[in-house]
């Protein structure tokens, strides 16, 4: 039986491309939110700078999004509150 020709194209990976679009979302947000979201000259060390943060917040998403496709969007919720809420104190 002869073995299919080895092609040089990358593979296919959804989860690689889902986190880069995400992180990429976040970059301009976060820039944005610090009103340098229009900023061209110097852009891409800006992104270079806000890369890990991005990149760990849209690690964040799709783990609650698997979650919630997995367990629920009630998990979902109460594992958003466990991680960003879990020291919050509020009174009346």
């Amino acid at each position: 039986m002869q073995q299919p020709l080895a092609t040089n194209q990358p593979r296919h990976d959804p989860r690689a491309e889902q986190l880069a679009m995400l992180s990429r979302v976040n970059t301009d947000d976060l820039l944005g939110g610090i009103g340098l979201g229009d900023v061209r000259r110097g852009r891409r060390l800006l992104e270079r700078l806000f890369a890990f943060p991005a990149r760990r917040f849209a690690r964040q998403v799709i783990a609650y999004d698997d979650l919630v496709g997995d367990a629920g969007l009630p998990a979902g919720g109460a594992w958003v509150i466990r991680r960003f809420a879990a020291g919050l104190i509020t009174t009346e």
